[in-house]
Order: C-alpha cells, then sequence, then structure tokens
C-alpha cells in the first residue's frame, strides 16, 4: 500500500490527536487507525491508491468513515469517557481541516 503524503499527513494526525487525548502509546494509535482503514477499505472496497485520485467528498466521507470506526473501537473497550474520546475525534477532524485548506491553496 503506498500513501500520499496527504494520507500519510492525516494518519499521522490521526495518531497523534489519540496519543494527545487519550495518551495511548504510538504503537496503540497506529494499530486503531490502521485497523479504521482496512475496515472502511474493505466496505467501500477501494484501495488509498485509487482513493486519492477521486473527488474531495469522496475522500473526505472515507475518512469520516474510518473516524467512526475508530471511535467506535474505543468506545467499545470502556476505557475512557467519552468526553475525551470526542475530544481526539474533534482534533482529528481539524487536521482533515486543515489538510483540506492546503490543498486548496495548492489547486
Amino acid at each position: 500500500m503506498s500513501l500520499s503524503e496527504r494520507q500519510l499527513q492525516l494518519i499521522q494526525g490521526g495518531v497523534e490527536s489519540l496519543m494527545h487525548a487519550l495518551t495511548l502509546t504510538r504503537e496503540e494509535a497506529v494499530t486503531l487507525v490502521v485497523k479504521g482503514i482496512r475496515s472502511e477499505s474493505a466496505a467501500r472496497a477501494i484501495t488509498l491508491e485509487a482513493l486519492e485520485i477521486r473527488p474531495r467528498a469522496e475522500r473526505a466521507a472515507f475518512i469520516r468513515g474510518v473516524v467512526h470506526h475508530v471511535q467506535q473501537e474505543l468506545e467499545s473497550m470502556k476505557t475512557w469517557p467519552s468526553n475525551r474520546i470526542e475530544r481526539a475525534v474533534r482534533e482529528f477532524i481539524a487536521i482533515l481541516h486543515e489538510s483540506w485548506m492546503a490543498e486548496g491553496k495548492q489547486g
């Protein structure tokens, strides 16, 4: 699986937000994000390479799906209060919006 610079930044952003908001280790956060990506990729029957050339709206929907999978996994663990999970999700979404703004300035 090859990743574009934007995809790599989004994954790193998701990992950082999970580490910051939930005090996860990097390995735990990476595992959650990768699991979410795989689940959403399978559900949509699409690879990250194919996703990169899709319209912004489709890429955003994919990311929302990944965030949803990660959020569900975190909630099922029953380790953190929901407000901390929501904080991690908000931070990740903020990173997504920053990526969109940078893309808009480039194009």
